[in-house]
């Protein structure tokens, strides 16, 4: 499903609060502040500087529905099989391995930390993937950005850990070519059969 929002929205993980903002800047800005319910870091959606792709697939699919883990490196793999079939440079992706790798800046935005699956380049993330489950489907939340939301991130923040954060990698540093969000869903759709 890719996913267009109609606004930009600083979208908080299941367990993060409202408090972590500066509630003030966001509005000046014309942000929307949102919750997911699926957990991990903060992160900017945005209708022209990211893609936004949702995967949601049944619990009974045989190369799913085993554990959290497991099913994150399946899907990295997806990706990784999807943007190679759209143009993107082999040699530059890598899949994060099973472990996450988060210090108080990736605990705190999605894309400074790194968790199962999601695709690499040159050790910044390229996609980021949550997951939510329900007895009946599994559901990935991805993305990948266009534009380095960073900055923005820490401008709208209260408090700050030491330190500055790992910032993602880009589509350019995959793509010698515009990327087509729709290109990409159908070949993640091709992948998963």
């Amino acid at each position: 499903m890719l996913c267009v929002p109609d606004r930009r929205a600083l979208v908080l993980g299941s367990r993060q609060h409202g408090d972590l903002v500066a509630l003030d800047r966001i509005d000046e800005r014309g942000i929307e502040l949102v919750h997911r319910r699926s957990g991990g870091g903060i992160v900017m959606v945005d209708p022209a500087d990211a893609v936004w792709i949702d995967v949601i697939v049944p619990r009974r699919d045989v190369r799913f529905g085993g554990d959290i883990r497991s099913d994150m490196m399946h899907m990295g793999e997806v990706w990784r099989q999807a943007l190679l079939a759209v143009g993107a440079d082999p040699a530059v992706m890598t899949l994060h391995g099973p472990h996450m790798t988060n210090d108080a800046w990736g605990d705190l935005i999605c894309f400074a930390g790194s968790g199962p699956g999601e695709v690499m380049v040159d050790g910044h993330k390229l996609v980021g993937i949550s997951q939510r489950r329900t007895n009946e489907w599994l559901r990935f939340q991805c993305q990948m950005h266009l534009v380095d939301p960073t900055d923005l991130i820490l401008d709208l923040l209260r408090e700050r850990p030491q330190g500055e954060p790992q910032r993602p990698a880009l589509v350019s540093s995959v793509f010698d070519r515009p990327l087509s969000g729709v290109d990409l869903a159908e070949a993640i759709a091709d992948v998963i059969g």
